[in-house]
């Protein structure tokens, strides 16, 4: 709930909502913070790591399943 979105959000609403809350944390606009910096850090990962679930979870959906079985993610 980090970018006060609901589970399943579509990936743009993601990205919007990511790139307002990386203009207005971002560490340049908070010189005196000392929390700045490792605040942005953590909400550029998260962001990171949903953007790579959902492409995981795209490679899966269009894979599928090869004939033995075994989950082929390209």
């Amino acid at each position: 709930r980090l970018f006060g979105l609901s589970e399943g959000a579509a990936p743009g609403e993601l990205q919007r909502r990511y790139r307002a809350l990386a203009q207005e944390q971002h560490p340049d606009r908070h010189p005196g913070d000392p929390q700045a910096v490792p605040r942005f850090e953590r909400m550029t990962a998260a962001y990171q790591a949903l953007l790579e679930h959902g492409r995981q979870e795209m490679r899966v959906t269009v894979s599928g399943l090869t004939q033995t079985g075994e989950l082929s993610i390209r």
